[in-house]
């Protein structure tokens, strides 16, 4: 079963509010919703607030998931992903920006939105 979204469209960005148990189907699921509401709304930039999927997520499926939204969002999305306070290991951003992806990984909602609208 899949996570969980409330979806916001806001002037100058969507921002996708998931929540659930965490999988590695459910979040391959999400990277491809996170691409297909970013079409619908017409935006291109997207904070992703995951503080509440909860769960184990180890590195290997952090690196899965980084490079899963390479392939799937490419250069076009700059996506943002807020991740509670001490879990952020950066493995997801480094898999997806080392394949061209614009990912950041932070646990600072104003960190997130500084990097994305700038």
């Amino acid at each position: 079963m899949g996570f969980n979204l409330q979806i916001t469209v806001l002037p100058d960005h969507l921002r996708i509010l998931n929540t659930g148990e965490f999988s590695l189907p459910a979040l391959f699921e999400f990277i491809g919703q996170v691409k297909s509401e970013a079409e619908k709304a017409g935006r291109n930039a997207v904070l992703v607030d995951s503080r509440g999927i909860t769960g184990n997520i180890s590195e290997v499926d952090r690196f899965m998931g980084g490079q899963h939204s390479a392939e799937v969002f490419g250069t076009r999305l700059k996506v943002a992903i807020l991740m509670p306070v001490g879990s952020v290991t950066k493995m997801a951003e480094l898999a997806a920006v080392n394949r061209g992806a614009r990912m950041l990984v932070t646990d600072s909602e104003a960190e997130a939105l500084d990097w994305l609208l700038n």
